[in-house]
């Protein structure tokens, strides 16, 4: 179980870390699931900090207020399968279709005594595949064929 937080008298919050060993990523568009993950990383989220002087009375006072924002890109990881929706994506892409999608990146962790599974979920604005990796072939490895697609993000919102 959590551990809990608060005061003694207060009602309790649960306050449990995500287990990422424990998670599966599904990534969706709309209601169609376009692949299962075993890695996602990138996706720093970063505001510019701005210097701003103020002159009071002779002196001098430096403030700092929140400039730009952005994001850098998400890196998704899977075994390759026969579905063509990412390679698809990217050959619009790269015909100079600006081709973006609102996407959605399901965590699943951990069945909860009620059954359900523990759930992150972020929504995506206006992504597009900027990179896609994967011909690289070892025959004798028997390992599972790994690729993986870069997407770049104009929004991320975390929704649970």
């Amino acid at each position: 179980m959590g551990r809990r937080s608060g005061k003694p008298n207060e009602d309790p919050k649960w306050s449990d870390p995500y287990i990422e060993s424990r998670y599966g990523i599904d990534l969706k568009y709309g209601t169609e699931s376009i692949g299962s993950f075993g890695r996602l990383s990138g996706g720093e989220m970063e505001t510019d900090v701005i210097p701003y002087s103020l002159n009071d009375y002779g002196g001098s006072t430096t403030i700092y207020i929140p400039g730009t924002y952005g994001y850098t890109p998400l890196i998704f990881t899977r075994g390759v399968s026969a579905n063509m929706d990412w390679w698809n994506w990217w050959s619009d892409i790269t015909d100079h279709k600006r081709v973006t999608r609102d996407l959605t990146v399901y965590a699943y962790g951990y069945q909860q005594a009620d059954g359900t599974y523990q759930q992150a979920q972020w929504n995506l604005s206006d992504a597009w595949p900027s990179k896609i990796t994967g011909l690289n072939f070892n025959l004798g490895s028997g390992n599972v064929y790994v690729a993986s697609v870069t997407l770049i993000v104009e929004g991320v919102t975390r929704i649970t």
